[in-house]
């Protein structure tokens, strides 16, 4: 967002980056990434629930899929059918 989109913008582009089928997956990724970096709120929650699961010794290093999958904020940040973002 600090290099030339705003958010309304880079809101809009999200359908079209989804819908245009060029690279799907990766522009979804991408745009993830740039939501949860960009949204102080959700970062904090997402990095506060990664550190919870570090300090109770529930994930290892480097975090497996499995270990992942039990972390449900970020399973909802990725996964909005699974939950939602708050």
């Amino acid at each position: 967002m600090r290099h030339g989109l705003n958010k309304v913008q880079c809101d809009a582009e999200l359908p079209v980056i989804v819908i245009a089928g060029s690279d799907t997956s990766a522009g979804v990724i991408k745009a993830t990434i740039l939501y949860v970096m960009t949204t102080p709120r959700v970062y904090s929650r997402l990095q506060a629930e990664i550190d919870e699961a570090i300090n109770a010794g529930n994930v290892s290093t480097p975090i497996t899929l499995a270990e992942a999958k039990q972390l449900s904020y970020l399973q909802a940040s990725y996964c909005p059918k699974a939950g939602s973002v708050q």
